[in-house]
C-alpha cells in the first residue's frame, strides 16, 4: 500500500496478542485455512507470504507430532490462529513470541529484518511449536521451562547457532557458565542473564530434548511429547504425564543428567 493510503488507515486497538504487546493493527487481516495474519503496516503480499509459510510449517509440525485437528483446543473466542506480523516495531531482545492462540513475528518486509531469510522460517516454526503446546494443553497446567523450549529447539533445530554435538562442547559450556543442570530450570525467572539464556540454557534444553527423541538416547518420539501435553489438558501434572509417556521420572532425569550425557555424546 502506498504512503498516502497507509497514513489514512484507522488503527484498531485490539487483538488476542494484547496480553503481551499492546500493538494496534490496521484492520486489514489476511486469512488462510488456519491463520489470520494482522499487521500494523505490512504489505498485502507480505501478509500472504506469511500465511502461506505458516500453513506449510503448521502442516509439517502437526504431522511430526501426530496431531489431528480434534486434539487442538482453541481459546473460546477463536477458531483460527492469530499472527501479528510487525512491520514498524523494533523489539530489542526478541524476534518472535507465542501465546495461547497466536504469535508475533516480524513481517517479511520489515525494514531491518527482511534480509534474515535463513532465520525466518526456523523462527516461525519455533513459535508455532509453542502455539501447538498451548493448544494441546488448552492452557492447563504448568510445564517446566526446559521442556517448553527444548521441544521447539529440537524440532526447529536450524534456529540454534551452537547445538551441543560432542562431550567436549558440553564441557566447554559448563566450564564457562557452571555445571547448571537444565532439568532444574522449571521457570523462566530462573534465567536471569539473557546472554546465558541464548548461549547456555537454550543449547542445554535442546540437548536434553534431543536425548529424549534420539534412538541413541531414550528413543521416544514427538508423539510422546504430544501425549504429555494432552494428559495435562485432562488434568495430569507435568511430572506424572512426563513419566507416563517417557518411562523416566523427572527427578531421575535431573539427578542423572550429566551421567546420561556422558554416555550419549561422542
Amino acid at each position: 500500500m502506498g504512503e498516502d493510503e497507509t497514513s489514512s488507515v484507522e488503527m484498531v486497538d485490539s487483538g488476542s496478542w494484547y496480553i503481551h504487546e499492546q500493538w494496534p493493527h490496521d484492520g486489514r487481516p489476511v486469512e488462510s485455512e488456519s491463520f489470520v495474519v494482522y499487521s500494523d503496516a505490512a504489505s498485502p503480499e507480505a501478509r500472504r507470504e506469511m500465511a502461506d509459510a505458516a500453513e506449510r510449517l503448521w502442516s509439517e509440525l502437526l504431522d511430526e507430532l501426530g496431531v489431528t485437528p480434534e486434539m487442538l483446543r482453541f481459546p473460546s473466542s477463536q477458531d483460527k490462529i492469530d499472527i501479528y506480523a510487525y512491520h514498524d516495531h523494533y523489539p530489542q531482545d526478541w524476534s518472535g513470541r507465542a501465546y495461547y492462540g497466536g504469535l508475533l513475528i516480524w513481517s517479511p518486509d520489515h525494514a531491518l529484518r527482511r534480509l534474515d531469510r535463513i532465520g525466518y522460517e526456523p523462527t516461525l516454526k519455533h513459535e508455532l511449536v509453542h502455539v501447538a503446546q498451548w493448544m494441546l494443553t488448552g492452557g492447563e497446567g504448568s510445564i517446566d521451562t526446559w521442556f517448553i523450549e527444548g521441544l521447539p529447539l529440537a524440532l526447529a533445530s536450524d534456529l540454534s547457532d551452537q547445538p551441543i554435538r560432542a562431550l567436549e562442547e558440553l564441557a566447554n559450556l559448563t566450564a564457562e557458565y557452571g555445571r547448571i543442570n537444565p532439568i532444574s530450570i522449571k521457570r523462566y525467572s530462573q534465567i536471569t542473564d539473557p546472554g546465558a539464556g541464548e548461549h547456555f540454557y537454550y543449547p542445554m534444553f535442546q540437548l536434553a530434548f534431543e536425548y529424549l527423541l534420539d534412538d541413541d538416547g531414550l528413543g521416544r518420539s514427538p508423539a510422546d511429547a504430544r501425549d504429555v501435553m494432552i494428559d495435562m489438558a485432562e488434568g495430569a501434572s507435568f511430572g506424572v504425564a512426563f513419566e507416563d509417556h517417557t518411562g523416566l521420572r523427572l527427578e531421575d532425569f535431573e539427578r542423572e543428567f550429566f551421567d546420561l550425557m556422558s554416555e550419549y555424546l561422542p
